[in-house]
């Protein structure tokens, strides 16, 4: 599918209105609805803070739609709102690529990592002895230990300065 999808982004012309377009394709992989990623890709595209109206008339999306997908935004910290007490509401994207990469980081461990984590408590192999296969419950151990290990790593890189996490990312990597 990457393939696909790489093809068709090289064949259009390169607008905002594209962007959007693929940046909410994209993001669906991340876990965010489309028009959650519309909205973000909205923002992030936007050199002023935008209005809930603004969103709904340049996306054509529905005003609940839009404040709800706001309130995970902001809830996400992708998006903040602006502290001026006004009569409407303005929103902004957060646009430094290090703070989105651990937003990404944090959002997908609370929606994929930490529910598995629970599921592979509950089953605690020490409960299933009699329920399967020892290599079986050697697996889901090992599921259970490599998960936790995971999210442990993942959770330190949500909190850590951008120079040290380059520095860890390479070490990782050699």
């Amino acid at each position: 599918m990457s393939k696909i999808m790489s093809a068709e982004v090289t064949k259009k012309p390169c607008t905002r209105k594209n962007f959007i377009e693929d940046w909410s394709n994209i993001a669906v992989s991340w876990g965010m609805s489309k028009k959650m990623a519309a909205i973000h890709a909205y923002l992030l595209t936007a050199d002023k803070y935008v209005t809930s109206d603004e969103l709904m008339n340049e996306l054509g999306i529905s005003r609940g739609c839009v404040s709800t997908n706001l309130s995970q935004l902001v809830k996400y910290e992708f998006v903040q709102k602006a502290d001026d007490q006004q009569r409407r509401d303005y929103y902004t994207a957060t646009k430094n690529t290090f703070t989105i990469l651990q937003r990404v980081i944090a959002y997908r461990r609370e929606k994929e990592l930490t529910p598995l984590i629970q599921m592979l408590e509950h089953y605690c192999p020490s409960q299933m002895e009699n329920e399967m296969p020892k290599e079986s419950l050697e697996m889901i151990c090992d599921f259970r230990h490599y998960a936790m290990k995971s999210d442990k790593f993942l959770s330190s890189l949500e909190s850590k300065s951008e120079s040290v996490f380059v520095r860890s990312f390479l070490r990782m990597i050699k």
